[in-house]
């Protein structure tokens, strides 16, 4: 009996077809150990196929009915004056304990917890996709850029190594949660970016609309409340947080395609479209850096913002090492 007590479970998912290959492989050995396992195991199978045939209402067991029988039987047993040969009491004894290990491994197959499936989204180079959740909340992915997230969604958290941009349905008592390696974005319902590539140095977040909390996963770190129109970057190296002083320009501009520079650096136009168009942009000259322009394209190629650039400040483009090489005389 006890054999048969650290079987039943095993038993129970091989009947459900839910055994792994290693599981499979102990099981058979248990059962071509003994004549007597293989029979206990296709015992336990007939219960189980009468149960399933039954109807597809939930299994309630009728754990009074089950007990009578077996009192029943000894309560008969006992009275009786003839002897009964050994035999035929150990078979009785063999189909109630098969009954009532059937009636536990149904018990298990009904109450066991329902594994966890994990989706995972993810985006290549030069391509996006649009992800609706569960709760009705959309997110914009980025390329080269991973989501995971329970299918169950029960909680509203998610993964996520890379960029995207969440609008995120409001639900008052389910805040939800995205964990980027070391630090994680909380929100209740707004819409914002997160830009966390594993490769890069930190974590940026920046608020279009609502408020969105950044906290360390060290807990002595401290946390902040970013309102909207703000940015937030979290330091993989100290794991600080902090507020910057205007919102990241430009950082959902590979969402809409629309590039904006007002007044801005030379040196923080080529961050931006070496970002933009993932490509390594070098000057000849320091003092490029130093040109201010004020410029918006829409759905840019980079020849066209090539072209506008060195027309205006007499540069020459030329293409180097595998990425482009900017020559002039620069703003002084």
């Amino acid at each position: 009996m006890k054999q048969h007590d650290q079987h039943t479970e095993l038993i129970a998912k091989h009947l459900a077809n839910e055994t792994t290959e290693r599981e499979k492989e102990e099981l058979f050995a248990w059962m071509n150990e003994d004549g007597a396992n293989k029979k206990f195991v296709d015992e336990m199978a007939q219960v189980w196929e009468m149960s399933a045939t039954a109807g597809a209402q939930p299994f309630e067991p009728d754990f009074e009915k089950a007990w009578a029988k077996i009192d029943d039987a000894t309560a008969a047993s006992s009275q009786s004056a003839k002897v009964v040969p050994l035999s035929k009491i150990m078979r009785r004894w063999s189909v109630a304990a098969a009954l009532l290990l059937a009636i536990a491994a149904g018990l298990w197959w009904w109450l066991r917890p329902e594994p966890t499936r994990i989706v995972e989204v993810r985006t290549f180079y030069h391509q996006k996709k649009e992800v609706t959740l569960p709760d009705g909340s959309h997110i914009w992915l980025n390329d080269h850029s991973t989501l995971t997230y329970d299918a169950r969604f029960a909680e509203r958290n998610v993964a996520l190594d890379g960029e995207a941009f969440f609008q995120v349905e409001h639900m008052k008592t389910h805040p939800f949660r995205i964990s980027s390696g070391e630090v994680t974005t909380s929100v209740l319902g707004t819409s914002f970016n997160v830009r966390a590539y594993a490769g890069e140095k930190q974590v940026e977040v920046t608020v279009e609309t609502g408020k969105v909390g950044l906290a360390p996963a060290d807990k002595k770190k401290s946390s902040i409340v970013l309102p909207a129109g703000s940015s937030g970057i979290f330091d993989k190296k100290t794991h600080e947080v902090r507020l910057t002083q205007q919102k990241i320009p430009n950082a959902v501009a590979w969402k809409n395609r629309v590039l904006f520079f007002d007044d801005t650096l030379m040196k923080d136009i080529i961050e931006t479209l070496e970002r933009y168009f993932e490509v390594d942009i070098s000057v000849s000259n320091d003092l490029i850096y130093n040109c201010h322009y004020t410029v918006s394209f829409e759905q840019p190629s980079l020849e066209e913002v090539f072209k506008i650039l060195s027309g205006t400040f007499n540069l020459e483009i030329t293409r180097k090492d595998g990425g482009y090489l900017l020559s002039g005389e620069g703003c002084r």
